[in-house]
């Protein structure tokens, strides 16, 4: 591993309990946000611990989907299908 990204590993090592706290902050946020629109926000399963690195919904259909990525991509929010598992 080349030395900068030891020193950013490291820096972010020192700062790893605030960028939790705040990830899992906005999951919460998103989940508020989502049950108020009877959407599914995906929470950490019982007994675990997420880390919240990516944030997931499901909607009803492939329709309800594409409305979704459209309007939020237009409106200038980032969003983006989940990948296809390889089996």
């Amino acid at each position: 591993m080349p030395n900068i990204n030891a020193a950013l590993g490291y820096a972010q090592i020192e700062n790893i309990d605030l960028l939790l706290t705040k990830k899992r902050e906005l999951a919460e946020k998103y989940n508020d946000f989502f049950k108020k629109r009877n959407i599914r926000f995906i929470k950490e399963p019982e007994h675990s611990k997420s880390n919240y690195w990516l944030n997931t919904i499901l909607l009803k259909d492939k329709k309800e989907s594409e409305s979704f990525l459209k309007k939020t991509n237009e409106s200038g929010i980032m969003t983006r299908p989940a990948w296809e598992l390889m089996y």
